[in-house]
């Protein structure tokens, strides 16, 4: 189901935005969603070492270094967030 879609047929879940670094010292980002009755475990779980974004919420985009204004902009659209929001 697309992201729009989803939105606009269930109660749309929170979105948050990550950064970190793997094993070999590169910065790693992400935008996962979170279904509101499941937050407070992800934010405690995400101030554990070893936090895996994807076994609490779900991947919406991720990537190296920093994402892209292009991709910004793909997520804002996908989301029906308003522009500059990300």
């Amino acid at each position: 189901m697309h992201l729009t879609e989803k939105a606009v047929t269930e109660n749309f879940d929170l979105l948050f935005y990550l950064e970190g670094k793997n094993k070999a010292g590169e910065t790693l980002w992400c935008y996962v969603t979170v279904p509101p009755d499941d937050v407070e475990t992800f934010l405690e779980e995400s101030t554990r070492h070893g936090f895996r974004p994807g076994e609490f919420a779900e991947i919406v985009a991720s990537g190296t270094g920093q994402p892209s204004d292009e991709e910004k902009d793909r997520l804002e659209e996908e989301l029906g967030l308003e522009h500059g929001v990300l």
